[in-house]
């Protein structure tokens, strides 16, 4: 028997935990954009703010791609794991038979 256990429900319930942070992170990038959107031109010229706040938002844009992505390889290899633990399990018992 396998030395690594993972507790397959354990990942697939952690799923809203991921949605709740990626949706945080979205409220955060969309606050910063809505902080740029308001702000003066003068004030977004000075020590290129206007391109830092642009970059931080795309930033945060990408990390939201990026935990969207992790999640699905998360719940599909959870799956997969629960799925092939109870074929060795049928497997196991058939052969005791």
């Amino acid at each position: 028997m396998s030395k690594v256990k993972i507790r397959p429900l354990e990942v697939l319930e952690a799923g809203p935990k991921v949605e709740y942070a990626k949706r945080k992170i979205t409220l955060v990038k969309n606050s910063i954009s809505d902080i740029n959107n308001r702000l003066d031109a003068r004030i977004k010229g000075a020590n290129d703010i206007d391109g830092q706040l642009d970059a931080l938002i795309k930033s945060l844009k990408n990390v939201t791609k990026e935990i969207e992505n992790i999640k699905s390889v998360v719940e599909i290899n959870a799956h997969c794991y629960q799925r092939t633990n109870e074929r060795i399990e049928i497997n196991t018992r058939n052969l005791k038979v």
